[in-house]
This record gives C-alpha cells, structure tokens and sequence, in this order.
C-alpha cells in the first residue's frame, strides 16, 4: 500500500477513534451528530495547504528578486561553506522571515537586501535589521521608500517604527 493510501487510512481511522471518544463524553444527541474532528482535521489540512502555496509564492518572489551576479554568489556560498554555524544561522533567518511575511510584495524588497550581504555592502547583522524593518513597514510606505517618493508625515511616521527613517 503507498504512503500516500497508508496516511489517508491513518487519518480516516483517528478520526473515527477521535468522533467515538467524543461520542462519549457527550450526552446532547444534536452534538454528537455534528462530525467535528472530521471538518477540523479537513479545514486544518486546507489551510496547511494555503499556507504552503503563499511561502511558495513568497520564495519564488525572493528568488526573481535576486540580482547579485553569479560570481558574487559563488563567493558569498565559499564563505558560508567555510562557516557552517553562518550558512545554517543565515539560512533560517531567511526561511522563518519569508514565511512571516504578510504581503506577497515584500519578498523582492527581502531579495534587495540579501543582494547587499552578498556584494559584501552590509553584513549580516544589518541584513537581519533590514529584513526585520522590511517586515515591520507598511507595503505602500516601503513602495514610496524604494521609489523616490516624498512621503508625507504619516508616512514617515509609521516609517520611524522601522528604523528605516528618524
């Protein structure tokens, strides 16, 4: 039997031992009618798989974001091969901030910044600053940022949270 058939059948039967359990500790007929560990185990599984579609969405927005030559990649991958603890410290920081991102824009901005650590324009404590204010910000008050644009006060008020204004 495959996996996929061998987890399916897993889930079915915890279920049913789940909606059993529940049938017992319940007296209100109505109650125990409603199949409850079925729609969460169900929505549960939806959501996991929204989830993974919008990280998916977000590293490929971080990878077409990238513009760092390939040389400067290459150099940047022998320093991380010469510091194991480095490359798997940066590795996560990036994994755990794309995934906490809260708009599909802002992973091109992450890609901006992890081309400055590897040109070598900043290290990694400011890439890990920069990132996090990139998380902080507005989308539309980092838009402006990037593009040039007089903020307003407002603007440069939510900004100053940041750390990307004074």
């Amino acid at each position: 039997m495959p996996d996929s058939e061998l987890r399916k059948l897993g889930e079915e039967t915890a279920i049913e031992i789940a909606d059993i359990a529940i049938d017992q500790l319940l007296d209100d007929e109505l109650i125990k009618e409603l199949p409850l560990i079925g729609w969460g185990v169900k929505a549960a599984r939806v959501t996991g798989m929204i989830r993974d579609r919008l990280f998916l969405r977000k590293v490929v927005s971080f990878v077409h974001g990238l513009q760092t030559p390939n040389a400067k990649r290459q150099e940047f991958r022998d320093k991380m091969a010469g510091d194991p603890k480095l490359r798997k410290k940066v590795g996560e920081v990036l994994l755990v901030h794309l995934d906490h991102l809260n708009d599909l824009d802002k992973p091109a901005y992450t890609a901006r910044i992890y081309d400055a650590m590897l040109a070598g324009y900043i290290d990694f404590g400011q890439f890990r600053k920069l990132i996090d204010a990139i998380d902080l910000a507005y989308i539309q008050d980092l838009h402006g940022l990037a593009n040039g644009t007089d903020l307003d006060k407002g603007e440069m008020a939510s900004l100053v949270r940041t750390g990307l204004v004074d």
